[in-house]
C-alpha cells in the first residue's frame, strides 16, 4: 500500500547527501523523495517538512518507518502518515498535528486596486500587501489522486 508521509527534518537534508545505507533503506521502501521543502511550507528554526511516498506491505507501516529512522539515528520525525487501501478507503496512521501550522507559509493578502498614475512619468500605485499566519491547517500539498490530509483535533 502506498502511504503519504510528512517528515520533519533538518533543512539541509537532501537525498543525495544521505549516507548510502539510508538511501538504500528508502529505496527498499520504494520511497519517492522529492527535492526541497514541502510545497506550501517554510523552514522553521533550521527544520523543514518533506512529503514523501512509501510503498509498504508491512502490518504496521508507521512502526516500520519510525524503526528505520531510529536504526539510522536520524533526527527526523513522522508528523503525519496516511494512505488509501485497495478499496479506496482512507487509512490514517497518524493524523496531521495542529503544530504543523508553524511550518505553513504566511498568508499574503493584497488590498486596494492597482492604480495607474495620472502623470505618465510617475510610477503606478500598487495594492497594499499584508501578511498573516495561518490559523487552520488547510491546503497541504497533495499528490494527484491522493486523499486530503486528516488533521488531529
Amino acid at each position: 500500500m502506498i502511504y503519504d508521509v510528512i517528515l520533519e527534518m533538518s533543512a539541509t537534508v537532501t537525498f543525495d547527501t544521505l549516507p548510502i545505507a539510508v538511501q538504500a533503506t528508502i529505496q527498499q521502501m520504494r520511497g519517492e523523495w522529492p527535492a526541497g521543502v514541502m510545497p506550501g511550507t517554510r523552514v522553521v528554526s533550521g527544520r523543514r517538512l518533506t512529503h514523501v511516498l512509501v510503498d509498504l506491505p508491512a502490518a504496521d507501516p508507521l512502526a516500520m518507518v519510525e524503526e528505520a529512522i531510529a536504526l539510522h539515528q536520524l533526527d527526523w520525525r513522522v508528523l503525519a502518515m496516511q494512505g488509501l487501501d485497495a478499496d479506496g478507503r482512507l487509512v490514517v496512521l497518524r493524523p496531521t498535528p495542529p503544530a504543523i501550522l508553524d511550518y505553513l507559509e504566511d498568508i499574503i493578502t493584497l488590498t486596494g486596486p492597482f492604480s495607474p498614475p495620472t502623470d505618465p512619468t510617475a510610477p503606478p500605485t500598487p495594492p497594499t500587501m499584508t501578511t498573516s499566519r495561518p490559523t487552520q491547517v488547510t491546503g497541504l500539498h497533495l499528490y494527484e489522486g491522493h486523499a486530503p490530509w486528516q488533521v488531529a483535533d
